[in-house]
């Protein structure tokens, strides 16, 4: 790999209290000049603000539109760097926010102002740049960076569910806002992809404390749009009473006669379930009145021949012209 030496600084009292050399990477920047012209104007602002001496600092990669520079810097410690990105985490979740590049640099001044609410820090680093060209309909990213320990960081995390754009996700999504706040989080951004078998992937941006991973749970299949939605309250009301409640509960429409209703979650636990465990019942039904007939009876067997906690139960379509009951247990000790 070639290096270029572009910075030499006199040494001053800071270098007396300097222990090592670290490095700070900023990864492929917007080639408005020279990366050698670059590399001097951000060693020069990371020095100035974050009151360190710079050792060196140089382009490690060039193309036309972008540079690759490293800051190498003298401190007693490595400094604590806040950004506006998930770089930890065990999914992998594409980062990109923006169609355009023009949609990206519109949106900064609001991703700038967000990394403050919610960091407590002053950005000293903002810009877009290009994640994937290829297979990506959102590929731009805003890259945010600060100096400092942040109060809150940001953390992505994605889902797969059976949403379509026109009435479902998106409708889901902006009454989640509120409901997102309520789980001690704050959304930055929700994305939807076409994904494979007319499901769609959810990727979901936050600041938070910690770690947390948006799952979708199935809870029913209907032909009716209409009988879907008659449950979402119940769904409220029956699984999540005097708890938090969900991140979005919604009828998504999977095919022209399929309509899912699902839940997403925010879940410390990878697979969402939390306390809650899924049984299919595996008595079939001619229609749905007939399912709902026999549902108290149902939940009333499990209940005391079975001795389980059950929540409460849904009617859905098995297929078709069957109709079997979903019940959800508590299981937790």
């Amino acid at each position: 790999m070639k290096f270029f030496l572009l910075l030499t600084f006199t040494f001053s009292a800071l270098s007396l209290f300097a222990s090592d050399i670290f490095n700070h990477e900023i990864k492929t920047y917007p080639r408005t000049k020279e990366c050698s012209e670059i590399a001097v104007e951000l060693a020069e602002r990371f020095s100035k603000l974050a009151s360190v001496e710079v050792y060196w600092a140089g382009m490690t990669k060039e193309t036309k539109d972008t540079c690759d520079i490293k800051i190498s810097y003298l401190s007693a410690q490595q400094l604590d760097i806040a950004e506006n990105m998930d770089t930890d985490g065990i999914e992998f979740v594409e980062k990109g926010t923006h169609v355009t590049l023009d949609n990206c640099s519109l949106g900064l001044e609001r991703e700038k102002e967000l990394f403050r609410k919610f960091t407590g820090i002053e950005p000293w680093l903002a810009y877009c740049f290009k994640e994937s060209p290829l297979l990506n309909p959102f590929p731009w990213v805003s890259k945010i960076e600060g100096i400092g320990k942040a109060t809150l960081r940001l953390f992505s995390t994605k889902s797969y569910g059976t949403l379509t754009p026109a009435q479902s996700w998106k409708p889901a999504f902006n009454r989640a806002w509120e409901s997102g706040k309520r789980n001690g989080i704050e959304l930055v951004s929700v994305i939807g992809r076409p994904y494979i078998g007319g499901d769609s992937e959810i990727t979901l941006r936050f600041y938070g404390t910690k770690r947390l991973h948006l799952n979708f749970l199935e809870v029913a299949n209907h032909t009716e749009s209409s009988t879907c939605e008659k449950q979402i309250t119940k769904v409220s009301e029956d699984l999540f009473k005097g708890q938090t409640p969900p991140l979005a509960i919604f009828c998504g429409q999977k095919t022209k006669e399929v309509f899912k209703l699902g839940i997403f979650v925010l879940s410390e636990d990878v697979l969402g379930l939390g306390n809650l465990k899924i049984i299919e019942d595996p008595n079939g039904y001619a229609s749905y009145d007939a399912c709902q007939l026999e549902l108290p009876q149902v939940l009333n067997f499990y209940k005391t021949k079975l001795n389980k906690n059950i929540l409460t139960g849904f009617c859905g379509n098995k297929t078709k012209e069957r109709f079997e009951i979903t019940l959800f247990e508590d299981v937790k000790p």
